[in-house]
């Protein structure tokens, strides 16, 4: 799950929250702050030691923390979700999420099409141009005809897309 504020002024980099120890060591080589994901009732402890008042924006990519999540937000937050757990069930806390003004939010790139995905990709790949954004470092590349090939590998908990 990434983290990441929106009204208060930003830590010198992104945050980003990690179960697994060897990608959170690779990101903070790359000079990331990082959070360790040790249980879900740490988690709103553990976002207000960096953002005081919660987090404005958390990105849930496991579909596992969508329930500790809400309690971590900032008032007026968001969650991101782009992912959700194999039965597609969640437990959320509705009330503390509406007290708070929160609101989850669904990211699907199957209702985009190709062209649309392209246009999109291309602008948010400037960033890794300009240095914005550095790649990790370790990735596999494959052509995109190998794609059907080499998909189940990467869904198959393999840490390395």
């Amino acid at each position: 799950s990434r983290i990441a504020p929106e009204s208060r002024p930003t830590p010198p980099c992104p945050l980003d929250g990690f179960r697994e120890g060897s990608l959170r060591k690779d990101l903070e080589r790359g000079g990331f702050e990082t959070l360790p994901l040790t249980t879900p009732e740490a988690l709103p402890s553990q976002v207000e030691q960096v953002f005081e008042g919660g987090a404005q924006v958390i990105f849930d990519t496991t579909g596992f923390w969508l329930a500790a999540a809400v309690p971590a937000l900032a008032t007026f937050g968001r969650v991101a979700i782009i992912a959700a757990p194999a039965d597609g069930q969640v437990q959320l806390p509705v009330l503390d999420l509406y007290r708070l003004g929160g609101s989850v939010v669904g990211i699907n790139s199957l209702l985009y099409g190709g062209a649309e995905c392209a246009r999109m990709l291309e602008r948010f790949g400037r960033h890794f141009d300009d240095g914005t954004l550095s790649a990790p470092e370790g990735l596999i590349e494959s052509p995109l005809a190998e794609g059907r090939r080499v998909m189940p590998t990467s869904t198959k908990g393999a840490a390395r897309r």
